[in-house]
C-alpha cells in the first residue's frame, strides 16, 4: 500500500540496478536524500530516498534485497533506455487494483510478494 501513496498512483514502476555494476553503478551526484525507513512485507528494512526540495521519490534500498538499488522510473532523464525498456518483474501481484492487468501478457515475471 505504501508504494501506491508515495508513487500517487496504483503502483509504482522502479528501475532495479545492482548497486556495484560497474556499467550503471548508482551515487547519488549532489545533495544528500531525506530517507524513510519503514518495515516491508518481509520483516526486513526499507529505506526511501526522497529528495529534500521537492519530496520526490529518488530511490529505494531494500534489506531482502542487499546490493540492489530501486530507482523511481519518473527520476530516470535518458530518454533511449525508457524507449527501449521493458517490464522484467512484478511483484505483489496479490494485492493489484482491479482495473490493472499487470504486465504479464509484455512476458513479466509474476511474484506475489516481494521477493
Amino acid at each position: 500500500m505504501t508504494c501506491r501513496k508515495t508513487s500517487g498512483v496504483g503502483f509504482e514502476i522502479d528501475v532495479i540496478i545492482p548497486a556495484d555494476d560497474a556499467k550503471t553503478t548508482f551515487r547519488v551526484v549532489s545533495g544528500k536524500t531525506t530517507d524513510y525507513t519503514e518495515t516491508g512485507g518481509s520483516g526486513k528494512q526499507i529505506i526511501r530516498h526522497f529528495c529534500p526540495k521537492c519530496h520526490t521519490l529518488m530511490y529505494m534500498t531494500i534489506e531482502a534485497q542487499p546490493g540492489t538499488v530501486f530507482i523511481s522510473l519518473g527520476t530516470v532523464d535518458d530518454e533511449e533506455y525508457l524507449s527501449n525498456a521493458t517490464p522484467q518483474r512484478e511483484i505483489y501481484t496479490r494485492s493489484r487494483l482491479n482495473f490493472n492487468h499487470g504486465w504479464k501478457s509484455e512476458g513479466a515475471e509474476q511474484k506475489q510478494t516481494e521477493t
